[in-house]
């Protein structure tokens, strides 16, 4: 039963290459909001730190705070984009890698039995050497 519902869940190829390019575009938007949201924050530390007679050591931390949550962010997102990098990587490179390792296994047992037969002739010619 719950194979059966595993199965009825899974998502077909083409829907995981639509799912990946959909969350492959969220995550592309997120990072540039958050690297806005770091250029922004920095902006607004320089300004009342250094473009103001006094400074308001309020808004400064303030802004420090939102700084260090837009860096985190930031960091989160690309975490989250190298992970779907890997994930849409390894789906798509397992048929390769089976096709790849079917050849390469194909042509091994190609090259086994010609040996073989070269390592059979070979000992018929020693045996006749011998007689």
């Amino acid at each position: 039963m719950v194979a059966v519902l595993a199965r009825k869940l899974e998502l077909t190829r083409a829907e995981k290459h639509v799912h990946n390019f959909m969350m492959d575009t969220q995550l592309t938007k997120r990072l540039k909001n958050a690297a806005a949201n770091v250029l922004r924050e920095t902006w607004l530390i320089y300004k009342y730190t250094k473009l103001v007679k006094y400074v308001n050591t309020s808004k400064v931390r303030t802004h420090q705070r939102k700084f260090l949550q837009a860096i985190h962010s930031l960091r989160k997102v690309k975490l989250d984009q190298r992970k779907l990098t890997d994930n849409v990587n390894a789906v798509s490179d397992i048929a390769r890698l089976q096709s790849s390792v079917y050849d390469i296994v194909a042509q091994m047992l190609s090259n086994q039995s010609t040996l073989e037969t070269k390592f059979h002739d070979l000992d018929t010619r020693v045996m006749a050497l011998q007689v």
